[in-house]
């Protein structure tokens, strides 16, 4: 296989840890828990702040929405919506 196959752009390294997020609300399995999905709405808000200025427009367009839409649901889950 070439190495094109193993790569990972960074807007899919995004999505996979918004497929953890939704896991930890309980979207994709049985258990929830909801700091653990805090804890990936965390790590987007570092990788945030180390790749400002790094990002291709879309890149950042996908981080940011995915970070909204996250935050969001947090608070929906711990009930301040």
């Amino acid at each position: 296989m070439s190495e094109e196959a193993f790569s990972v752009d960074f807007s899919l390294y995004v999505l996979n840890l918004v497929t953890t997020a939704l896991y930890h609300f309980g979207d994709l399995g049985d258990k929830k828990d909801t700091e653990a999905a805090r804890s990936v709405i965390d790590i987007l808000l570092m990788l945030k702040e180390k790749t400002k200025g790094n990002l291709t427009s879309e890149e950042q367009k996908t981080l940011d929405e995915s970070i909204h839409d996250l935050q969001i649901r947090y608070l929906q889950e711990i009930k301040y919506l």
